[in-house]
């Protein structure tokens, strides 16, 4: 039995915002394993979602003062759909912290105000797929960059050319990425002076705790590309926006050891985990 209260709307978020079904399907849900006991109307869910994001922008804030900290920030982001128009879904985070925004463009006027790449300093890294605008005079930064993507490039120009330089550099690559691999597993921390080369591709070489891939920034981004399958579109920036509010939350959460629901039904408390608490440990 569903429970009443903050438990059905904790329960309903989930629905939702996690496993992305639409609203009314979350309202069918509800009602049919209920026996028809809790029917919440379409509108009812619908506002949860809204709800639930004002009371995280206090959270959203903590979480970036913790997220530019950190010594290697991974950030990608993908396209949405609001109102049948291209947007933007983003992540910025690692393996802990999943901090997301939405925007209906892709341009420096929303990174700007995301201002996260703008808080980053000279000691941060930033893990990416050649986002281009990294190298904008105006941020700090060092730049590392997914190897996977260099050799998906590789792969097209072999591909496209016949060239067997970028065949070669593919290999190569994977060459020293094993060798990486069991350098690591020999309890090494770095290779020697000569595998050092271009350091926003192979900084990896040089210090074996940063990645090789930006894949954890396309994992975060998954979620949002299932829910554009089942719901098409958001509605307005806001909306958007308020998903990336609820999905920083409820991911942040799981990514440090706490029940989803449990995150959920404080939140529909009015006593959301708090940035503190999550990172006290």
């Amino acid at each position: 039995m569903v429970p009443y209260g903050s438990g059905l709307q904790a329960f309903a978020l989930s629905l939702t915002n996690t496993v992305n079904a639409a609203m009314n399907k979350a309202s069918m849900f509800l009602a049919g394993i209920t026996g028809g006991e809790l029917m919440p109307c379409e509108g009812y869910i619908a506002k949860l979602q809204a709800r639930a994001a004002n009371g995280l922008r206090q959270f959203r804030q903590d979480l970036k003062l913790v997220l530019i900290t950190r010594k290697i920030v991974y950030w990608d982001d993908t396209v949405i759909f609001i109102l049948a128009q291209r947007a933007r879904f983003r992540f910025y985070g690692d393996e802990s912290i999943a901090y997301y925004t939405a925007h209906a463009y892709k341009d420096m006027e929303s990174l700007d105000d995301d201002n996260v790449l703008n808080l980053l300093t000279s000691d941060s890294k930033t893990m990416h797929d050649h986002n281009t605008v990294n190298y904008n005079d105006k941020y700090s930064f060092e730049n590392i960059e997914c190897n996977q993507h260099l050799q998906r490039d590789c792969q097209k120009n072999t591909d496209d050319t016949c060239h067997q330089w970028s065949d070669d550099l593919k290999k190569h690559i994977s060459a020293a990425i094993k060798d990486r691999n069991d350098a690591i597993a020999r309890g090494e921390g770095s290779f020697s002076e000569a595998y050092i080369k271009r350091r926003n591709y192979f900084l990896w070489v040089e210090d074996f705790s940063l990645p090789t891939t930006n894949n954890l920034s396309e994992r975060g981004l998954r979620g949002v590309k299932s829910h554009m399958k089942i719901s098409g579109q958001f509605e307005s920036e806001t909306a958007a926006d308020n998903h990336a509010l609820n999905r920083t939350y409820i991911e942040t959460c799981r990514r440090n050891g706490i029940n989803e629901i449990d995150a959920l039904q404080r939140l529909c408390e009015g006593n959301p985990y708090t940035v503190a608490e999550i990172f006290s440990a």
